[in-house]
């Protein structure tokens, strides 16, 4: 049974055998912790994936969801580090948690990326240190899929447009079909195009800004805009179109019509 309190007492006995009424009686003394410190359970939130995705740049939010306990001597301080596996810090090395950053039950961290191939499962390893200097055991949060590149751009195949005088609201109809490939590691998740007119000296003015298509699906789409005022006749334009991706990274493709 661990104590957390113990004395140690000295008497002195005569030939008799009788105890003298007094003797020495030592300060109060703490034996070392027999036991490194336990039950920490941490979770990982990024800026741009949440729980899932990871990508260059972001800082981290670890937060303690359960902090460890030591019940003998307290927890004094955390390690952290991270790997390509549950079990080993390969990717980056043990290493203290800056106590200026800790707020609460959290800490921002930023994650060294020179170690990470994109595609990576990437797992953040901790530690706790009691106040004895035992450390623990490695506790590792769920792991996170690291995203590096944007994703592919969306493939215009065709663009047509015509007229709608008789709209009262949409003065022109844009008709293009385009193809969508996915991003193999965060999805493209957001669609979205744009149509620009072309002017004198690079002074293009835009017709109708940045619209997102909801139901784009993997391989050829087709998509029927319209457009809030007629295009000129004779007047280059340009089509936009903008993937963007589960840490929103993009990819801007254009095709002119």
């Amino acid at each position: 049974t661990y104590l957390d309190t113990f004395y140690i007492s000295v008497f002195a006995v005569n030939s008799a055998g009788l105890l003298s009424d007094s003797g020495y009686v030592s300060p109060p003394l703490r034996p070392d912790d027999p036991t490194p410190p336990e039950g920490l359970q941490i979770q990982v939130t990024s800026p741009t994936g949440g729980h899932k995705f990871i990508s260059p740049g972001d800082t981290v939010t670890v937060t303690l969801v359960h902090p460890a306990e030591d019940r003998e001597t307290g927890v004094k301080s955390y390690l952290i580090g991270m790997g390509s596996t549950q079990t080993r810090s390969s990717l980056m090395r043990f290493a203290p948690v800056d106590p200026s950053r800790v707020r609460g039950n959290s800490f921002k961290f930023v994650p060294n990326f020179s170690t990470i191939r994109d595609g990576m499962n990437v797992y953040f390893l901790m530690r706790a240190v009691n106040n004895d200097g035992d450390t623990s055991r490695i506790f590792v949060s769920p792991h996170m899929r690291a995203e590096k590149s944007p994703p592919p751009a969306a493939h215009i195949r065709r663009v047509s447009y015509r007229d709608d005088p008789k709209n009262k609201r949409f003065k022109g109809l844009l008709d293009f079909d385009f193809y969508i490939s996915n991003d193999r590691q965060s999805n493209t998740v957001a669609v979205y195009y744009r149509v620009v007119q072309i002017g004198a000296m690079h002074h293009n003015r835009v017709i109708l800004d940045w619209q997102q298509i909801p139901d784009f699906g993997q391989g050829l789409n087709n998509k029927i805009a319209h457009l809030p005022r007629a295009l000129t006749n004779g007047s280059r334009y340009i089509l936009q179109m903008k993937t963007v991706n589960g840490v929103g990274m993009a990819t801007v493709s254009s095709r002119m019509f």
